[in-house]
């Protein structure tokens, strides 16, 4: 099993029976009583570095959009003042 790829199905699956209002607490048995398709190795290692790659590029473009609001922020600050 390939850890990107069981950690980018970590991050979309509905986990039943988790517990907790505040924090979630995912047990062993959430997890066992889980089905999930697993491809072959190799697809596994595509699809989890495909998703590690578009988490990272939003991320970056997510930066980018913050660093643009503050620059556009202080930019009309400039012009009204």
């Amino acid at each position: 099993m390939d850890n990107k790829f069981l950690e980018q199905f970590y991050k979309i699956v509905r986990w039943s029976g988790v517990e907790g209002s505040t924090i979630k607490r995912l047990y062993n048995k959430n997890i066992l009583n889980t089905s999930i398709s697993i491809p072959n190795l190799d697809e596994q290692e595509k699809i989890g570095e495909l998703l590690y790659l578009f988490d990272f590029l939003i991320t970056v473009n997510q930066r980018k959009v913050d660093l643009l609001k503050k620059e556009k922020k202080a930019l009309l600050q400039k012009m009204f003042i």
